[in-house]
């Protein structure tokens, strides 16, 4: 439920019509004959909100790029909306305030945190969760509004448990993919829906030594990316509108069972004692990723390069900014201040209560044993 002065608007003052659609993903790997139905209940009144919401979609690009290798127990994975983007589509004086938050990762992921930058200084963050369960989604209601001012950077920094896994990963729709993303619950409504990113296509390869990769399915994708370049391929009107993600693309593309992923169809070109016409998938899995020191290099390379950052407006318009590729902002690290039960939840209105109540009924079972 949304707070009391805030609402979604239906229709518009010209009339036109309008309509809802509901789209639900199933994953049914068993074949199960299963019926289903689910629905929503949606509240409405003619008496207008004060403020309308709009939701901020935040993190890490879907994508192969989205890479967590196998034999890992907290691998880490950062999204990140630039402060460019924010400073260029959020108003300039007020900003926008946050009031509720849906974090998300699928199987492997472990523990997520949405941290929330200003002037170089990392303040509280806006949301996390250090027990993460894919199978207990939700949108956590915060204890207060967070304001969020044109120029901060937001950080979707995800923690992936691949033990048990002998292959890496990638982004994708499955659940036995991987995500890293946030969505954000705003008001006032402003021109920013969607602001992630994703590793710049040469730093991807050079955190394991590889300098060059080719692939006809790079056109696919327009990578290298260069939106604003003279020699782009992208029409006019593409080059005004935010690319969709990798996953969509590929899964036009006709990757098949045959193809396990799409760095199966990447050749190494350089370096040159890597044997040139090596398959950069097998090359990938072949490395030694049991090697904590190696793991820990890939993984701070990975964080600290520079990324395409996408920043979408109403429409899936390409917000206006000064630089499509850049690195995560330089700050300050906020002290960690954890106690049991905030490795429960997030900065959520209802997390004392329900630490009360875990301590509570441990108390009950206690005194019961007892007697």
């Amino acid at each position: 439920m949304y707070p009391l002065d805030i609402g979604d608007p239906i229709g518009n003052e010209e009339g036109d019509l309008i309509y809802l659609k509901l789209e639900i993903r199933y994953q049914n790997p068993f074949g199960y004959n299963l019926m289903d139905s689910s629905g929503i209940r949606i509240y409405y009144t003619d008496q207008l909100r004060r403020y309308e919401i709009s939701t901020l979609f935040t993190g890490y690009r879907r994508t192969p790029f989205l890479s967590v290798p196998p034999f890992q127990s907290n691998f880490k994975i950062f999204g990140q909306c630039s402060t460019e983007c924010t400073k260029a589509a959020f108003p300039i004086t007020t900003g926008v305030k946050a009031f509720s938050i849906l974090l998300r990762a699928h199987e492997t992921g472990r523990k997520l945190t949405l941290r929330h930058i200003r002037n170089e200084i990392e303040l509280e963050p806006l949301a996390y969760d250090n027990n993460y369960d894919n199978n207990y989604q939700g949108y956590r209601k915060l204890s207060k509004d967070v304001t969020i001012l044109p120029g901060d950077e937001l950080l979707m920094e995800c923690e992936y448990d691949t033990e048990r896994n002998e292959t890496f990963i990638f982004g994708g729709l499955s659940t036995t993919d991987e995500i890293c993303e946030a969505l954000i619950l705003y008001y006032p409504r402003s021109n920013l829906e969607d602001c992630r990113s994703q590793i710049e296509f040469y730093s991807y390869l050079d955190a394991f030594g590889v300098q060059n990769a080719t692939g006809t399915i790079l056109r696919k994708l327009n990578l290298p990316f260069d939106p604003l370049s003279s020699s782009t391929s992208l029409s006019k009107n593409q080059q005004n509108l935010t690319l969709p993600d990798d996953v969509l693309v590929l899964g036009l593309s006709g990757l098949t069972e045959e193809v396990p992923n799409f760095f199966s169809r990447l050749i190494i070109r350089n370096p040159i004692n890597m044997n040139i016409g090596k398959n950069l998938f097998n090359y990938m899995q072949n490395l030694d990723w049991r090697n904590k020191t190696f793991v820990k290099s890939v993984e701070t390379k990975w964080r600290n390069a520079p990324r395409y950052t996408y920043c979408t407006g109403v429409g899936g318009k390409r917000v206006n900014h000064p630089n499509h590729i850049v690195k995560i902002m330089k700050y300050i690290v906020r002290p960690e201040k954890e106690t049991q039960c905030d490795r429960q939840g997030s900065n959520s209105g209802n997390l004392a209560t329900f630490c009360f109540l875990i301590i509570t009924s441990m108390v009950t079972l206690l005194l019961t044993f007892c007697i």
